[in-house]
């Protein structure tokens, strides 16, 4: 089976890593994957590398401007761009669409174009304003044959119709996190950081609603009574938006200084040994996070994780049993559960085996790949799930 997945960005996020990681975990006996994305970028060797085919088409992402300009040339692209995707379906053997993402609108019109099945998974829930929301959910509704949501919380919050809809956990290769293995060692002597520092991480695009903030002003409190920490703060802009890297090295030097140590973008095979080398993971958004990827690979390293009380955290950690939550967007709430695990090691050792176990019950990419498998036979017509 020949699946086309339709992704409206070529950065490293969690959307497009998770499309990375469940293309990597496809029978490649039985599925065989094709990318499409707007542009070149960072990801495009690693989906190759998993066995994916890349192609481009002028893709554009639904923005929140009310620049007249690009919401023209968005509405006079869109046709042209739905009829050459609708042309490399039918040429390649297209049999089914895989829609990484709720404002990417095209794959509705080609599943339609093309008489091919298609999948719409949906991965976010703070989608202002509130009529916009309700339009894309209502095109999601009517433009798929079968819509997946990264959580519960995401089901809930868009009123996802349960006839059409499946839940199925952003997953992780358990396999690649090694909780108690030799990745501190490694993390301390990457950053020339000595033995007896302390060190938490957190590690996104750098997104306003990320909390990066939050994270950098917390960090300036941790390192006021223990001067041996380290926030280690791995990601990077998006294009256009280098200004705000510099804004935060900017409050990093001036609340935190000497505290924060910027790593730049990690590859994606570098992410495990990055997480389960830290003493904490750290999740700061201060909008309600749909899924956080960020949880589900602390939860496998068996590291210790800190996530703000709104949004699917609260869905998937249980407070004092595999991590901590606090109240989102307070850095002295963030400090507050921060200090708790660096002076209570007994607690945060029980959190870290509790999540791992936590991540093995719902996590696991192979399987939540083979349920997403089902999903495509009985969508091709060639099973059930």
């Amino acid at each position: 089976m020949k699946i086309l997945f339709l992704s409206i960005t070529s950065e490293i996020g969690g959307a497009d890593l998770a499309m990375l990681r469940t293309i990597g975990e496809l029978d490649r006996a039985e599925f065989q994957a094709v990318v499409a994305l707007p542009e070149d970028g960072p990801l495009v060797d690693s989906f190759r590398e998993a066995g994916a085919e890349v192609v481009f088409f002028p893709m554009m992402r639904l923005r929140k401007t009310w620049n007249p300009f690009w919401h023209l040339k968005y509405a006079v692209s869109f046709g042209g761009t739905c009829r050459k995707m609708s042309e490399f379906v039918a040429e390649n053997g297209i049999d089914l669409l895989h829609t990484n993402s709720l404002p990417n609108l095209y794959g509705a019109s080609v599943s339609r174009r093309a008489r091919v099945p298609h999948l719409w998974e949906i991965r976010e829930i703070d989608l202002r304003p509130r009529i916009v929301r309700n339009w894309l959910v209502r095109k999601a509704q009517l433009g798929a044959d079968r819509i997946v949501a990264m959580s519960r919380t995401i089901a809930k919050e868009l009123s996802l119709s349960p006839e059409r809809r499946s839940v199925i956990y952003g997953s992780v290769d358990l396999d690649s996190y090694s909780p108690g293995s030799d990745a501190r060692q490694n993390l301390l002597g990457r950053f020339a950081l000595t033995a007896e520092t302390r060190v938490a991480g957190i590690w996104c695009r750098f997104d306003e609603w990320k909390g990066l903030p939050v994270a950098i002003r917390a960090a300036g409190l941790v390192a006021r009574d223990n001067p041996g920490f380290r926030l280690l703060v791995a990601g990077g802009p998006t294009a256009g938006h280098e200004h705000y890297a510099r804004e935060l090295q900017a409050l990093a030097d001036r609340e935190a200084p000497g505290a924060v140590i910027f790593t730049g973008w990690l590859k994606p095979g570098e992410i495990p040994g990055f997480v389960s080398g830290l003493d904490v993971a750290v999740h700061a958004s201060t909008s309600p996070e749909p899924f956080g990827l960020v949880i589900a690979e602390a939860m496998a390293a068996g590291t210790p994780l800190v996530a703000p009380r709104i949004g699917s955290p609260l869905e998937l950690v249980e407070h004092g049993e595999d991590g901590l939550l606090y109240e989102a967007g307070n850095p002295a709430a963030l400090a507050v559960a921060l200090k708790r695990f660096l002076d209570d090691r007994e607690l945060a050792a029980a959190c870290a085996e509790s999540g791992r176990r936590k991540a093995e019950e719902l996590f696991d990419i192979r399987k939540n790949v083979r349920r997403l498998e089902s999903i495509y036979r009985e969508l091709a017509g060639g099973g059930q799930e």
